[in-house]
């Protein structure tokens, strides 16, 4: 088994040109997949579609999330591709093998309420800003810096 999983991380990185992510996450995917294999006693030159179905199966079970199970069966396909191309199988059993479906969260929409109050609090927050900044302004005026703060800003412009 070892061996098998050394070949197999090797063609990733030298055939597949894989990341070091994928590569550790395929060889710890088929890692375990051929550890479960080797306890049904079913060598991995041997294994069927069922024996793969029945793995995916059990990591459901073991409550992985469905990007876990089809990053797995993405793995254990690789994998046999791997197996393939160095004449150690006929066939790829995970082939047929369907991956978990990927259940995506709709985004949230805001209710009218909901959108008329976030309205109502950005000009809230922009009436405030613009209250600061006349008020500031007039501070200035009072002071007698308004002019030369305007020809100071003017003569930059």
């Amino acid at each position: 088994m070892s061996e098998l999983l050394t070949v197999y991380e090797d063609y990733l990185k030298t055939e597949k040109h894989a990341s070091a992510n994928t590569v550790s996450s395929y060889v710890r995917d088929v890692h375990q997949f051929a550890q479960s294999m080797e306890d049904s006693g079913v060598s991995l030159t041997e294994v069927l579609p069922k024996d793969v179905e029945g793995f995916t199966k059990s990591l459901v079970r073991k409550g992985k999330s469905p990007a876990t199970v089809t990053r797995s069966v993405a793995s254990i396909k690789s994998f046999y591709n791997c197996l393939i191309a160095l004449g150690k199988v006929a066939r790829n059993p995970a082939k047929g093998v369907a991956p978990a479906k990927v259940e995506r969260e709709r985004p949230q929409i805001l209710t009218g309420k909901e959108g008329e109050l976030l309205l109502l609090g950005a000009c809230a927050a922009l009436g405030a800003a613009v209250y600061f900044l006349l008020a500031g302004l007039m501070r200035l005026e009072e002071m007698g810096l308004a002019r030369d703060l305007m020809k100071r800003i003017l003569k930059r412009g």
